[in-house]
């Protein structure tokens, strides 16, 4: 239904990928304040804290992991605090879906796990050897958890919309996305976690909304309010440049060391940073939202007056010989999809809050929304200036809201 060959189906080895972390974890010591709003305590090690969301959303919760000092560091409390849970969704997906229903060889998962880790940032290699520390599986296991994300063949929208301004009647921006990829995800719902980096050597602060051990940022916020979230842009521009570093990984280090719209609008428009393949990245702040039509020979930047959205493929009217994108499922219902969430979005503007933004992305296609049941995993609404977001995973669980100001706090 959607594009089957994408970000989300990057091959290097295998003919499909996956994988991340969650955690069992035993309890080591209580903080000395009260726990965050809305979050129920699990687990306390070093200087790290796990959580979980209440549930009171509708449905069931997810862990909220908050990690502080070094990478080193930050790596033995993720390592130990959900450990148990990165085995179980290593199980789940190399050991019985790769390997046990696909006939995927060990030392293709191996050498694919070892060369998505030759692309990580040194600073990551350090979480991760800190991650073997101390959750009792060794590095090798460790390594295969943090890469394998993304599978083949498997179909691919993702969507985003941003109001503010008279959207939404001078209140702040809110904005809103889904990641649709659809297939085996469907089943792994329950390893959604927020991960919260505090590194001690880094500029900012950054909340990665992913599986767990995957350390390969889609949607993501820093302590200064920028949001970020990615779509897929192949249909636009289907070259594959592989020899530079996944996208993903640079994602995360702009939003660790981008402090302000200006420094991150910098990074995305440098021809030193175009990407590995096609790709459409919206970035919000409490009072604007960019769309980076991302390709991997060039860059537009597309802004708005109170309200943008992002599907995938690139509208910007500079570019010019585009692939054209058809209409319908033979287009991954991408026009479609960007024309839904703008004509919500003029439907209920002037009144565009919150809540909102989350009826409009529990509108399905069917309905005149984005959101397809079968495709979409999980659905993300964030308002940056109160540094607040809402998870949801599609037929798992209500809207989860975290906080993330005190998260964000360099001490526990």
């Amino acid at each position: 239904m959607f594009i089957k060959r994408s970000f989300h189906t990057l091959v290097l080895i295998l003919p499909l990928l996956l994988v991340l972390n969650a955690g069992g974890c035993s309890d080591s010591s209580s903080p000395d304040k009260s726990d965050p709003t809305g979050l129920r305590l699990v687990a306390v090690f070093e200087n790290g804290t796990l959580y979980r969301t209440t549930g009171e959303g509708g449905g069931a919760a997810f862990n909220v992991l908050v990690l502080r000092g070094s990478w080193r560091e930050m790596g033995r409390q993720y390592g130990y605090l959900l450990g148990n849970e990165m085995n179980e969704f290593y199980e789940d997906v190399v050991t019985d879906y790769l390997i046990g229903e696909n006939g995927v060889s060990y030392e293709d998962v191996r050498e694919a796990g070892y060369s998505f880790y030759d692309q990580q940032f040194p600073y990551v290699h350090e979480l991760i050897t800190g991650m073997a520390e101390t959750s009792g599986y060794p590095l090798e296991k460790m390594i295969i958890i943090s890469s394998l994300v993304h599978l083949v063949d498997l179909s691919s929208g993702c969507s985003s919309l941003s109001a503010w301004g008279e959207y939404t009647g001078g209140g702040p921006l809110v904005v809103g996305r889904n990641w649709d990829i659809g297939g085996p995800y469907g089943e792994y719902k329950r390893f959604l976690s927020a991960v919260i980096y505090n590194p001690a050597n880094a500029s900012n602060a950054v909340v990665d909304i992913n599986f767990v051990g995957t350390i390969s940022l889609q949607t993501g916020m820093n302590n200064r309010g920028i949001f970020l979230d990615l779509q897929n842009g192949q249909r636009s521009d289907p070259t594959e440049v592989p020899d530079r570093k996944l996208p993903t990984y640079i994602l995360f280090d702009f939003l660790l060391n981008s402090s302000t719209l200006q420094e991150l609008d910098m990074r995305m428009l440098d021809h030193a940073n175009l990407p590995q393949l096609g790709l459409i990245i919206n970035v919000a702040t409490s009072s604007e939202d960019r769309v980076y039509e991302w390709a991997t020979y060039d860059v537009k930047r597309r802004t708005g007056n109170g309200l943008i959205a992002s599907s995938n493929h690139f509208i910007d009217p500079s570019w010019s010989n585009l692939p054209e994108v058809p209409s319908g499922a033979e287009g991954d219902y991408s026009r479609e999809r960007l024309a839904n969430l703008l004509a919500l979005g003029e439907q209920f503007k002037g009144s565009i809050d919150a809540d909102k933004m989350m009826k409009i992305f529990d509108t399905t296609f069917s309905d005149g929304g984005a959101t397809f049941p079968e495709y979409t995993i999980y659905q993300v609404v964030a308002v940056p200036a109160d540094l607040t977001i809402w998870l949801k995973a599609h037929d798992y669980s209500g809207w989860e809201r975290i906080e993330l100001k005190q998260l964000f706090a360099a001490s526990p």
